[in-house]
């Protein structure tokens, strides 16, 4: 679920916020 936190996300990829394409994307 992109809307909670997610653990080991910076807070950027709180809240649904997006982070730099593909950086989370290829990381857990």
């Amino acid at each position: 679920d992109t809307k909670s936190k997610r653990e080991g996300a910076p807070s950027c990829c709180y809240d649904c916020v997006p982070c730099v394409d593909g950086e989370m994307s290829n990381k857990s």
